[in-house]
This record gives C-alpha cells, sequence and structure tokens, in this order.
C-alpha cells in the first residue's frame, strides 16, 4: 500500500490522534436558510418562523419549517441579577394527525450542537421523531448559538520531536485551560455551565413554550442532562430515551468496562481477519514494543519533520477509531502495519494533530463541575494496571480539572437517579465511550425502564443511525406503544485487511 493510501486509513483519527485531546467543533454556518415572517416576541422568549435546510453532507439540501427560538435564561439561578445565557432553539411542528407529548432532543458532547447535529447526518432520525409530536431541538448553554459560547480563543501545541507521555502533555493543557477561564471571567460564571443549570433551562423552556410535560431524547453527554432532569422535575417528564448513557457519576470511565467492549471489538476482528486470531494480543504486542523504543519517523518536506511516536500516541489513535463501525473497519489493516514498523500515516497525524489545538471549555467546564468520588479514582487507578488501554480514557479530563478552579457539584449530583418515568436506553455493544455496563448499573434505579442493545454497534451515529429500526422503535416508544423487539443485531463488519 503506498504511502497516500496508508494516510487515508488513518485521516479519520486526525482529530483525535496525539495532541487533540480537547475535542472542537467544527464552525459551521447556521442551518437557517431563511426567515419566514417576523419575530414574535413574549417575555423572554422570541419565536421567529423559518426554512431549516440540512448543511453538513449534502449537495442538495434538505429543508423543513420550523420555529427559530431564544430563550433568555439567567446563568446562575442563585444570582438571577448576573449575567444571562442565550438559549437558542429550534421547534419542528408534529408530522401526524394524532400528536402527542412534545419532544427535546438533547445532543452529546459535552459541547455538540443539536441544531448542527439536525443539520447533518441526523436529520432523517429527528424528523421521524414527529411522528410522535412536536420536535423541540435544543442547543445547550455554552454550545454553538446559546451564547456566550465557551470556546477558548488561544491555541497550545506539543513539540512533534518529543515522545507523548502524559507528563509532558498535562502541564501544558492545564496552563491552557487556566488561560481559557481567565479570557471567560469577565464574561461567564463558569460554575454555573454545569449539568444541573442545564436541565434547569430545560424547565424553563417546556414552562415558557406552555407545555405541562415534555418526552426526552438524549444522546451521550445529553443522556446526563436528562436524568438531572428527571431528578429535579420527575411529574413534568413523560417518557426518556438514552442512548449511549453516562451517569454523573460515570463522567470518570472504568477501566474495566472499557475493556469489556474492546473485548467484544477484539473477538469480532479475531473471528474474521486470519491474520489475528488474537487481536487483544496483537494490540498488547503493538503497545508494548512502542513503549520499550519508542518509533522516530522523519517526514520528508521542504524542512523534514521528526516525529517521535509514544505509547500515548498509539493509545489516542485505537480509542478514536473505535468510535463508530466505519472507522472500526480500518482497525485491524492500520495495526498490521504498525506490526510491520510502518508508523508513517501515525506520524503524520501526530505532526498535524500536535500543532494549533484549542480547547472547547463547554466541554470542560461540564466534565469537571460533575466532581468524583475518591472511591471511584481508587478503582479506576487498580482497574487499569490490566486493563488494554490503561486509564487513557481520563487523560484529557484529569489535565483539565487540574486547572479548574470553579465550584463542583456535591456528592447528590452524582447520587444514582431513581425514576419511575418509562425510560427507553439504547446500548452498543462495541461501545467503548458508553459501555453496555453503563446502561446495565444506571437501570437499576429505572422502575420502568427498556433496552434496546444493537449488536455490533460502536458510539455516536451508530446509536440511532445504523438500522431503520431504531428510530421506529424510538417513535413507537414515545407514542406509548408496545416494543416490537429488545435487540437489532447489524451485519457484521467488514473489516479491511489489505
Amino acid at each position: 500500500m503506498g504511502i497516500l493510501k496508508w494516510l487515508g486509513v488513518l485521516a479519520v483519527a486526525a482529530l483525535f490522534a496525539a495532541g487533540a485531546w480537547v475535542a472542537t467543533q467544527r464552525q459551521l454556518a447556521s442551518p437557517i436558510a431563511r426567515r419566514l415572517g417576523p419575530p414574535v416576541v413574549v417575555g423572554d422568549l422570541t419565536l421567529t418562523p423559518v426554512l431549516f435546510a440540512t448543511n453538513d453532507y449534502y449537495l442538495y439540501p434538505a429543508t423543513a419549517r420550523a420555529d427559530e427560538g431564544r430563550l433568555v435564561v439567567p446563568q446562575n439561578r442563585e444570582r438571577s441579577s448576573g449575567p444571562t445565557v442565550d438559549l437558542h432553539f429550534l421547534r419542528f411542528a408534529a408530522a401526524t394527525n394524532d400528536p402527542g407529548t412534545a419532544t427535546v432532543y438533547l445532543a452529546g458532547g459535552p459541547g455538540d450542537s443539536a441544531t448542527l447535529s439536525a443539520a447533518g447526518d441526523r436529520f432523517e432520525f429527528l424528523m421521524q421523531l414527529r411522528q410522535a409530536g412536536d420536535l423541540i431541538v435544543l442547543d445547550q448553554r455554552g454550545t454553538r448559538f446559546s451564547p456566550p459560547e465557551l470556546r477558548c480563543s488561544g491555541r497550545y501545541s506539543f513539540p512533534p520531536y518529543e515522545e507523548a507521555t502524559v507528563e509532558r502533555r498535562a502541564p501544558i493543557i492545564a496552563a491552557h485551560i487556566r488561560e481559557c477561564m481567565r479570557e471567560f471571567a469577565g464574561e461567564a460564571d463558569l460554575g454555573a455551565f454545569n449539568t444541573r443549570e442545564s436541565a434547569m433551562d430545560i424547565d424553563d423552556l417546556r414552562a415558557a413554550l406552555g407545555l405541562d410535560r415534555i418526552n426526552l431524547v438524549a444522546i451521550g453527554y445529553g443522556t446526563q442532562v436528562a436524568m438531572e432532569y428527571m431528578r429535579l422535575f420527575p411529574d413534568r417528564v413523560s417518557s426518556v430515551v438514552l442512548a449511549g448513557v453516562e451517569a454523573p457519576h460515570q463522567v470518570y470511565k472504568l477501566p474495566s468496562a472499557i475493556d469489556a467492549a474492546f473485548n467484544r471489538v477484539a473477538a469480532a476482528v479475531s473471528a474474521s481477519v486470519s491474520r489475528f486470531p488474537d487481536f487483544r494480543a496483537a494490540i498488547r504486542d503493538l503497545l508494548e514494543e512502542v513503549d520499550e523504543a519508542p518509533p522516530r519517523v522523519v517526514l520528508p518536506g521542504p524542512e523534514p519533520i521528526e516525529v517521535v511516536l509514544g505509547r500515548l500516541d498509539v493509545e489516542s489513535w485505537i480509542y478514536s477509531l473505535l468510535g463508530e463501525r466505519d472507522r472500526l473497519a480500518t482497525l485491524p489493516r492500520a495495526v498490521a502495519y504498525m506490526l510491520e514498523g510502518d508508523f508513517r500515516g501515525l506520524a503524520q497525524l501526530a505532526a498535524v494533530a500536535r500543532q494549533n489545538n484549542a480547547a472547547s471549555l463547554m466541554s470542560v467546564a461540564m466534565g469537571c463541575t460533575a466532581g468524583v468520588e475518591p472511591e471511584r479514582l481508587e478503582r479506576i487507578a487498580a482497574e487499569a494496571e490490566a486493563a488494554i488501554l490503561r486509564d487513557f480514557a481520563n487523560i484529557p479530563l484529569r489535565a483539565a480539572c487540574a486547572a479548574w478552579t470553579a465550584p463542583v457539584l456535591g456528592p447528590d449530583f452524582r447520587e444514582a437517579v431513581q425514576s419511575d418515568v418509562f425510560t427507553l436506553f439504547i446500548s452498543g455493544t462495541l461501545d467503548v465511550r458508553t459501555p453496555v455496563e453503563n446502561a446495565k448499573e444506571v437501570m437499576e434505579g429505572f422502575l420502568n425502564a427498556s433496552h434496546l442493545v444493537i449488536e455490533g454497534a460502536a458510539h455516536d451515529d451508530d446509536l440511532l443511525l445504523s438500522s431503520p429500526r431504531i428510530a421506529e422503535m424510538v417513535v413507537a416508544f414515545l407514542r406509548s406503544e408496545p416494543l416490537a423487539l429488545d435487540r437489532i443485531v447489524l451485519a457484521p463488519i467488514s473489516f479491511q485487511t489489505q
């Protein structure tokens, strides 16, 4: 395989490799094609009829009429006279003659824009939810379109010629976060950008729209906001769908849960790729080899660049490829090349990813204000010793929270949610970010829980888009109809070996 094809195998990991520990979101134009009428202002609420258009992947945009909304809420409800948040949302009318309760969609991240999710590949999925009632797509506080947007203006970089280690990286990230916090000191009450305030934002929106009750559909970090809403306002929610659940006490991830999901990935590879009869052992060998002898790669060009790779680079790259099925498909091929000593692709990505990184302070704020119990940190440290990726999943959060000085929510926020609300959990068996084990633990406190397991799904879009049956199941659930099944089996991943 030529170097260009080899780079193509790894290109999907570019934002996640090496130095890109704190994710940033692309700056896309607003998907509002045009206004269809004048705004209507009622108190702190503004509604404007608009034409919404997809703008992410489509040559010819799909469109839908909507009301674009703005609702002004306090940043900190304990100091209501202080600065405010300008919540942005879109309301799409029900596409049925028998609409039920309105549904609020919450994106993940933390820091993803629900509006941009709707403008991308999730458009069709979300439009199908209108078969159950009105759909409200809410941009959570601190995200794009709901200012203040907590995006750092500064940048941080890592030298390409140094081996990637936690000891070298963490202080650089912490310094960047401290500088970013100073940047927002006069504009944002950073301690108020937390999951609890976000949940109260939802209830303010519900009240402003004159709704007695709402449904919630959430993915990833959005499930935290949904569960906090269920805790605070149990009589104001009818039904809830939680895809890729992560409870507040699960923000710091257990290496054992990640390992269990990784083992399922490894088993799938070993069952279909003859080159790797024991894929977990192959990954372990690769990591140990890099740990013992960090690869040095000289990238050609007018000014050649020497890149020194470390185990952290390889862990970061593997973790990124575990995000979705299409990325997973490239994993065996790329591992094979690195086991043969070809690290050119990863070196190219590392050289790019180590330069000009910027943090999403929204993501940092929601993670750091969640806090963590000492007992969980002790458990993580003990489990990391045997885990294939050690404690890699928690390294970005640890590095950022070392600089966090704003208030942290107390232990009551991290207590298990107890609820009798009808709740559908959706999990993917190959999801290492929000493993099936998360849902099984959280469901213990839910009296009316159902669990849809997607065999062969990883994270992100896999949890909502990998089968048309998922949308059908979610709509049926929101309409209080019996669920037809509790498991969807996807076609086996066609792993790339050449």
